[in-house]
């Protein structure tokens, strides 16, 4: 019913300004991808939109976020579903 094949843990370092996340889905549904930091405070919502089923590409751009781990959450249909870290070095 859904395929996440996404976001294994990432490194962004300063040769690069962002994070390219892939993530695929079987069926229509409301997908929402949110940047946390390890407090919990939200960084940014990179997707909250309803896609047709299909493959997709959101980038995470990193150029001010400072050095540190950052988790990624994904939400289908308002179920949290899936969760990676993201390492920020400078």
């Amino acid at each position: 019913h859904r395929d996440l094949h996404s976001f294994p843990t990432r490194r962004s370092s300063d040769l690069t300004d962002s994070t390219l996340i892939k993530y695929g889905l079987e069926k229509d549904a409301k997908v929402d991808i949110t940047i946390f930091d390890l407090k919990g405070n939200i960084i940014t919502k990179l997707v909250s939109a309803f896609k047709s089923a299909g493959h997709y590409e959101t980038y995470f751009n990193v150029v001010n976020i400072p050095s540190g781990t950052y988790l990624c959450k994904m939400s289908i249909n308002n179920n949290a579903e899936l969760t990676r870290k993201i390492l920020v070095t400078r």
